[in-house]
């Protein structure tokens, strides 16, 4: 059994390296790195402990959370099997003292205890079949239709135009202005709120099913209980309506400056419409799905995948001709500001979540 105590590491950003830790200089640190070399260990098993909850990244990318008090195995010949280098660098990140964290290494196995196997495509603890817990899939499922349901009852004009396909390909109204010229109202809130809602019930299920988006920069809680999911949902569910909200802000932002002022309203509005349109539809086939079989083995990935790409596909060619259709403005100009405001977040959207 070997302690690696004597060989953490911190990430110094004034030199962009790593350099040994001193407890004088560096007690206020949260994330501690050794460098493992993996083939004079092959056959090993490591060992990874912390008195309180903390997050074990693999060269930089986050793999599981370890839970305090709790010790954690992993096999080294099936990290190298991942890694296919010589050496790899370990992080546990979360608690500033480092006395409270270990890492070690050596042949023995703590009784009852399965090693960490791990693949190519995810690190994962015990083998276990995802399942998506039943009481939770109830009780998120119950609370977007009361959301639904006061919606339909409190502004019932505004459900009929956002959820009115015909009109979502086919333009706009004076019916609309009450919708788009106030696109930061009480009641488009609610709207992109249950948007949020919906997008957020869907990527929880995802990550039951062990598909875990933007997992490098979104730590979210560790489970498999309802109220586990519930507060993922809610977490997720907050970031998303932030994140709509800036995407208006930024529509704005380029948009005066491509002198297109007139058309951000009208280009949110069709964000929120369409979106609408789509999630819902998403919301009502997976929950229809569950409830039919909710133990079979189902492909949630591919089953959104395809769908979610031809829509943002569709979602900006309909941008595209209802600002056209609506301000006069060269191709060119329109085109580059899609561009823009559109393909480029997405292509960092897609990025970061791989």
């Amino acid at each position: 059994m070997h302690d690696f105590e004597d060989e953490w590491q911190i990430y110094d950003d004034r030199k962009k390296s790593y350099i040994p830790y001193i407890d004088e200089r560096h007690n206020q640190f949260a994330s501690h790195t050794i460098f493992f070399e993996i083939d004079n260990y092959r056959g090993y098993k490591l060992l990874f402990y912390a008195e309180k909850d903390n997050y074990l990244f693999i060269n930089g990318s986050l793999r599981r959370k370890v839970a305090a008090k709790q010790w954690i195995e992993m096999s080294v010949d099936s990290l190298y099997n991942v890694y296919k280098q010589p050496v790899v660098y370990l992080t546990l990140y979360g608690t500033t003292q480092i006395d409270e964290k270990k890492i070690q290494i050596g042949y023995q196995k703590v009784i009852g205890q399965k090693a960490i196997v791990l693949s190519a495509s995810l690190l994962t603890a015990k083998p276990r079949e995802s399942s998506i817990p039943l009481n939770y899939l109830v009780f998120t499922s119950t609370l977007v239709l009361l959301l639904f349901i006061f919606l339909f009852n409190n502004y019932g004009r505004a459900i009929e135009h956002f959820y009115n396909f015909r009109q979502l390909i086919t333009g706009l109204t004076r019916e609309h202005n009450f919708l788009v010229n106030r696109p930061l109202s009480g009641m488009n809130l609610l709207f992109v709120a249950f948007v949020s809602v919906l997008i957020s019930f869907i990527f929880v299920l995802l990550r039951t099913k062990d598909i875990n988006p933007f997992g490098n920069i979104l730590i979210l809680s560790a489970g498999n209980s309802m109220w586990v999911h519930f507060n993922n949902f809610l977490r997720v569910g907050l970031l998303v309506f932030g994140f709509m909200l800036l995407k208006y802000f930024y529509i704005n932002f380029i948009g005066g400056i491509f002198g297109m002022s007139k058309a951000t309203n009208l280009h949110f509005f069709k964000i929120v419409q369409a979106s609408l349109i789509f999630f819902s539809i998403a919301f009502i086939f997976f929950v229809w799905l569950l409830s039919a079989n909710p133990l079979s083995h189902i492909n949630f990935l591919f089953l959104l995948l395809i769908p979610l790409t031809i829509f943002y596909l569709l979602r900006i060619v309909l941008i595209f001709f209802t600002i056209k259709e609506n301000i006069t403005i060269k191709n060119l100009y329109l085109f580059s500001y899609l561009c823009i405001v559109e393909i480029v977040p997405i292509v960092i959207g897609v990025r970061l979540a791989s």
